[in-house]
């Protein structure tokens, strides 16, 4: 409510929010002015929550927090919206989809539905292609200095996979200790909380923290910018303190740093980078990723109006990805951005910005004047010119 009555109106918000950008019904100034009308009605009067507010208008954020950056008087529009999307999901007032999506979230702690015995399966395939053998975490009782957490879409989906496994060869190349929890792994949560089931959320944190205590873990590496900021900002007040969160990128720029990672073949390419919400906007990690790309020889790094903390949302976070809104595709929006300087590759550091950029070639790429990029994670380019 003080939020509410702190907002000037200046639709600063507004203009940056990829939902209104995009035709959807969400403007998050309008969304504290309704806030702020509610509040300022007789109590006998006052309309019932959500038929003021329609449940498209929370369904339809992507929690990229642009509005947040932007709020002169630091509103922090997003906490609002998780929090009324809880009371949408108590009243059975979610998607479809998305209910579907939770329901496997709670039954095989994946957004997909996949056998959980399959989580490993990556690293068998990645033994039988190269050799390398990762460490599971149950196999060495916690003798090992990182704690490699690979998330659903590294374990799971095709493009994702090959990031996992790229991450391993250049650890194992650089001479990094590190084990993978493999079948114990479980999602992190992240999406039960944004979509608002919260009690689902604090299940699967105190499971994820008792299990890396039974390891002794330390530190933790992870490609997924969604699992770092969770771990990193909301864990430690369930007890999940003293543990080092590291992005993948962070870890591969300080390898490369260091010297124990050289790139030697050149890579002969334009690249545009894209920075993810979670861990740019959310976590100001923004050089990271680019010395990495920066460092690879032959490698051009093209720059664009929103880039870092004005980085336009890739559409998938805040749930988005499990669940379809009107107005036109966030994704597709955030593609032309990208393709702007005609690059021949466009560089990610996320999977579900991986997964959206992905989707977004599919559906537009056959009206590019140029030849259709190539969308890459910053882990495997740079092993191409690594090993």
């Amino acid at each position: 409510l003080l939020d509410a009555e702190a907002c000037t109106s200046c639709g600063r918000c507004h203009v940056v929010c990829p939902a209104q950008n995009t035709e959807k019904p969400l403007s998050p100034k309008h969304l504290m002015l309704d806030i702020r009308g509610l509040a300022h009605q007789d109590e006998d009067k006052r309309a019932e929550l959500y038929e003021f507010i329609s449940p498209d208008v929370l369904w339809s954020c992507t929690s990229c927090n642009a509005c947040v950056e932007q709020c002169p008087v630091l509103i922090e529009h997003v906490d609002t919206i998780v929090d009324m999307r809880r009371g949408l999901l108590q009243a059975n007032m979610a998607p479809s989809n998305l209910q579907a999506t939770l329901k496997n979230l709670r039954t095989k702690s994946n957004p997909w539905g996949m056998d959980p015995n399959d989580r490993e399966k990556w690293a068998q395939e990645l033994e039988s292609e190269s050799g390398l053998k990762v460490k599971l975490a149950r196999e060495n009782k916690g003798n090992f200095e990182y704690l490699y957490w690979v998330g659903s879409p590294g374990a799971y989906d095709d493009n994702n996979k090959k990031v996992s496994k790229a991450n391993s060869l250049l650890f194992a190349k650089a001479g990094l200790d590190f084990a993978i929890l493999g079948n114990e792994e479980k999602t992190s949560g992240d999406l039960a909380r944004r979509s608002g089931d919260e009690g689902l959320y604090q299940e699967l944190v105190l499971e994820n923290i008792e299990i890396m205590k039974m390891y002794g873990v330390k530190k933790v590496i992870t490609q997924c910018p969604h699992v770092y900021n969770t771990f990193k900002n909301e864990y430690p007040e369930f007890g999940f303190e003293g543990i080092e969160i590291y992005h993948h990128t962070e870890v591969l720029a300080g390898l490369l740093k260091e010297e124990k990672l050289v790139p030697q073949h050149k890579i002969e390419s334009s690249v545009t980078y894209h920075d993810p919400c979670y861990l740019g906007r959310y976590n100001r990690v923004f050089d990271a990723p680019r010395f990495i790309l920066e460092s690879i020889p032959g490698l051009t790094v093209n720059h664009i109006e929103n880039e870092k903390e004005k980085s336009t949302c890739c559409g998938g976070g805040g749930a988005q990805m499990w669940y379809e809104m009107p107005g036109s595709h966030i994704n597709v929006m955030r593609f032309e951005e990208l393709v702007e300087p005609s690059p021949e590759k466009i560089a990610v550091a996320c999977p579900y910005c991986n997964v959206m950029m992905t989707s977004a070639l599919a559906t537009s790429g056959e009206l590019l004047t140029q030849k259709a990029p190539e969308i890459e994670d910053v882990a495997i380019t740079l092993a191409k010119s690594v090993l």
